[in-house]
């Protein structure tokens, strides 16, 4: 089964943002009957779980967000995301919507992600690994096997923006590039 699964952003995203992956991404989606979900956190507490926003293999719609974000929590705190310490609000806002959902529908099996750190981006795939791992050995066993093709192919970020350009005849934006590279937040899963 492929599943390419989305979570809520982190960051507002730029309507030009939305509109091309709508315009250019869903469609190939919707061809190729990949499952496409997205999901955010259904509230500040972890306890609130997730909110699935969209779960379809015929996707028209990109959600700008969900019913709690990093912006909420941002603006209630008065406070600015925070970069030290482990990607906290990452960890926070992107992985645990993904990870809680992708963990409810897998029935104990290890899911598979696709990251898309490209060529250049070895060290944060070798901190993905080493965080993976601890998630791991806490769960009692593999939850997530963690995969990286562009690491594999030796794809850096302009051969990937090349293969967009080549593949959909757009130069996207660096900031857009991460819908068409499977990153941290968008991931294509696969259940194995």
């Amino acid at each position: 089964m492929r599943i390419w699964t989305r979570h809520e952003d982190t960051t507002a995203p730029y309507a030009t943002e939305i509109a091309d992956v709508e315009d250019h991404v869903l469609p190939l989606l919707r061809e190729k009957g990949i499952r496409y979900t997205q999901v955010a956190r259904a509230g500040r507490p972890d306890s609130a779980g997730v909110e699935v926003l969209s779960d379809t293999t015929n996707p028209g719609k990109v959600f700008s967000r969900g019913p709690w974000t990093l912006m909420d929590e941002m603006e209630e705190n008065g406070t600015v995301p925070q970069y030290a310490g482990g990607h906290a609000c990452s960890q926070k806002h992107k992985a645990f919507s993904i990870e809680r959902l992708q963990l409810q529908r897998s029935g104990g099996q290890t899911v598979g992600k696709l990251f898309g750190y490209n060529a250049d981006e070895y060290k944060r795939a070798a901190k993905a690994n080493k965080f993976q791992a601890q998630r791991n050995r806490k769960a009692g066993y593999e939850t997530f096997a963690l995969d990286y093709p562009l690491l594999r192919l030796g794809w850096g970020r302009e051969d990937v923006q090349g293969y967009v350009k080549d593949r959909l005849g757009l130069t996207w934006p660096n900031h857009i590039a991460r819908y068409a590279r499977f990153p941290e937040s968008v991931r294509l899963s696969r259940t194995t």
